[in-house]
C-alpha cells in the first residue's frame, strides 16, 4: 500500500465524490460519539462504518454493472 501523501486533501476530494446514499448522517455521527469510550476509538469506530459503506456501495455498483451486462 503506498503512503497517503496529504490526509486532509485526500479527506477534502473525497467530499465531492461520496454518494448521499452511503455517506455518512448527523445521526451516524452522533451514534458513533455516544457509543465512542474515547477519541482514537471514535475514529476506528468511523473508519470501520466508512469502510462497509464503501463496500455496500461497490456490491452495488457491481450487482448494476452486471444487470447492465
Amino acid at each position: 500500500m503506498s503512503a497517503v501523501k496529504n490526509t486532509m486533501e485526500v479527506i477534502n476530494g473525497a467530499n465531492q465524490s461520496i454518494n448521499n446514499y452511503y455517506d455518512m448522517s448527523l445521526d451516524n455521527l452522533n451514534d458513533i460519539y455516544h457509543n465512542s469510550d474515547n477519541a482514537f476509538e471514535m475514529i476506528c469506530n468511523a473508519f470501520k462504518f466508512g469502510y462497509v459503506q464503501g463496500a455496500k456501495a461497490t456490491k452495488a455498483y457491481i450487482k448494476k454493472q452486471r444487470k447492465g451486462a
